[in-house]
Formats: C-alpha cells, sequence, structure tokens
C-alpha cells in the first residue's frame, strides 16, 4: 500500500520528463496524482488546435491503466512503483 513516506516515480510517455510524487494521505485519487504531476512536469494542456488534453495514468509494472477515480493507497503498492502519463486520446 501506498504511504505518506512511498515515493512514486511518475513520467511522461516519453521518458524525457520524469518526478517523483509522494502520496499525502492513503485517501489520493488518481486524478490527484495525474493533475499535479502534470503540472509539474509541464505538460501542455492543450493541443495545437486548443483543445484540452487529458491525461491517464498507467502502471510500469503491469502496463494496467489506472482510472481517475481509484485511490492511489489500493492500485500502487508497489516501492519505487512507476507510473506513466499518458494524453487520453479520442478519435472524433
Amino acid at each position: 500500500m501506498a504511504t505518506s513516506m512511498q515515493r512514486i516515480r511518475v513520467s511522461d510517455v516519453t521518458g524525457l520528463r520524469s518526478g517523483d510524487w509522494s502520496p499525502r494521505s492513503g485517501n489520493e485519487s488518481v486524478m490527484t496524482l495525474v493533475e499535479e504531476m502534470a503540472a509539474e512536469l509541464g505538460l501542455p494542456n492543450t493541443d495545437a488546435n486548443g483543445q484540452p488534453i487529458v491525461y491517464g495514468a498507467r502502471r510500469e509494472s503491469d502496463g494496467m491503466s489506472l482510472t481517475a477515480s481509484e485511490l492511489v493507497d489500493e492500485v500502487l503498492n508497489k516501492e519505487n512503483e512507476t507510473v506513466f502519463l499518458e494524453p487520453d486520446i479520442n478519435a472524433g
């Protein structure tokens, strides 16, 4: 289980931007992790056409996509887990 002492490595999908995130409590959502780290890593929040970019999270250990409402404490339970932030691409 994630704890306030656990560090989660967060990277953009290219691996060029990365940083560490530590949960402050056991009840933070994956959405909180994604929003905070997208901002910290300086990921763009709009595309070339000015449309908003929404990021999702994928756990490196098994490739599982995490949903925004899941609790970090429940889905990231390995010490030094790595999570990739990926733009949510919807064909329109």
